[in-house]
């Protein structure tokens, strides 16, 4: 014969068993969704990071190739001007 368990008066053991077991499950849920989104916000930042550094590289090697411009416009004068 068996036992049909929801017409049990429930244990007060059994109460606080499910009870914890629930508070558990809810706050793994809630700190699951909250790695999740520290995730989320750590690819966003690391994207930002990596287009500004890709950003400032072209600027760098854009004001690279202008001193070196201007150096050989300088060094050509200054060679121009001299006497030979």
């Amino acid at each position: 014969m068996q036992r049909d368990e929801s017409k049990e008066p429930l244990n007060s053991n059994t109460e606080e068993s499910h009870d914890l077991r629930r508070r558990f499950e809810v706050r793994e849920e809630l700190s699951e969704q909250k790695f999740v989104a520290l995730m989320e916000r750590i690819r966003t930042l690391s994207e930002n990071i990596d287009r500004r550094f890709a950003d400032l590289s072209v600027e760098m090697k854009k004001g690279f190739e202008e001193t070196q411009a201007i150096l050989r416009s300088s060094c050509a004068g200054a060679e121009s001007a001299e006497p030979h």
